[in-house]
């Protein structure tokens, strides 16, 4: 640990899980690390999507922190073609009513259909075949594979040559170059337990990866290598609960001791 006279710095930039949303602040992996770097100085800008950075980055000259920690993407990364659209063609306000009103009527045929089953769960069983149900779920599977393939490549194409995705990367590739004394760890978009969300969220890392330029102070953390397939681990599915945020704080521990050279704060501290 840090001595009284190492103080160390430390910045969060990034979604929900800096806000410790679904779980109880004391258990959330920013206090975490908070103990572990004690004594240390905090500042968090949490619900901050990518294409703001410019905004939040553009008065900075150089970075306070001595290690900023970077969660983001897991909002612009996903498998909803509501955000698929969002975040990479812009024309979600078209279709969100339309998506809403389906949604709402999927939601009461589901009801419905969830009362029919209590009154006639035998009949429905017996009608049900293995056939039809393999069907629906070859079905199931193409429309999953269809959106995975649609999505990557429209995040591919928008983030890599579309200049609106490409400003908030560029700005803090700039920032980091500008701020040698500081170190950035830059967690992937965070995985969750569905199959179609995970594979564009790693889609999404990738494109971070390589929009990010290879920079002495910056150091990648692959959340699906430490996080993924472990549903102990997550509230909802898609949220890290307090075990997943212990897990998580007690990596980025690790990353910072294996790095801590590069922190001047940090040097005699460990």
């Amino acid at each position: 640990m840090s001595s009284a006279m190492d103080t160390v710095r430390l910045g969060f930039i990034g979604g929900c899980h800096i806000a410790g949303y679904l779980v109880e602040n004391s258990t959330s992996f920013v206090e975490h690390l908070d103990h572990y770097f004690s004594p240390c100085e905090i500042q968090k800008r949490p619900y901050i999507k990518i294409e703001k950075l410019p905004k939040l980055i553009r008065p900075i000259t150089t970075v306070w922190a001595d290690v900023v920690f970077l969660q983001l993407g897991n909002f612009e990364f996903s498998a909803s073609w509501k955000q698929i659209l969002e975040t990479t063609v812009g024309i979600p306000a078209l279709l969100r009513p339309d998506i809403s009103r389906r949604q709402q009527s999927a939601g009461s045929l589901s009801s419905a259909s969830a009362g029919n089953c209590a009154v006639s769960t035998s009949s429905v069983s017996d009608s049900r075949t293995q056939q039809q149900a393999g069907l629906e779920d070859s079905v199931s599977e193409r429309l999953n594979g269809m959106k995975v393939a649609l999505g990557s490549l429209l995040y591919v194409v928008t983030w890599f040559l579309w200049p609106r995705y490409r400003q908030p990367l560029d700005a803090l590739n700039q920032l980091i170059a500008r701020s040698p004394q500081s170190t950035f760890v830059c967690m992937t978009p965070f995985p969750c337990l569905s199959r179609t969300h995970n594979v564009l969220r790693k889609v999404g890392g990738w494109i971070m990866k390589n929009r990010l330029t290879a920079q002495p102070n910056l150091q990648w953390v692959d959340t699906h290598e430490l996080l993924g397939g472990k549903a102990g681990l997550f509230t909802d599915g898609v949220h890290l609960n307090a075990e997943g945020h212990k897990v998580l704080a007690d990596h980025l521990w690790e990353v910072c001791r294996m790095r801590h050279e590069v922190v001047p704060a940090l040097r005699t501290g460990f």
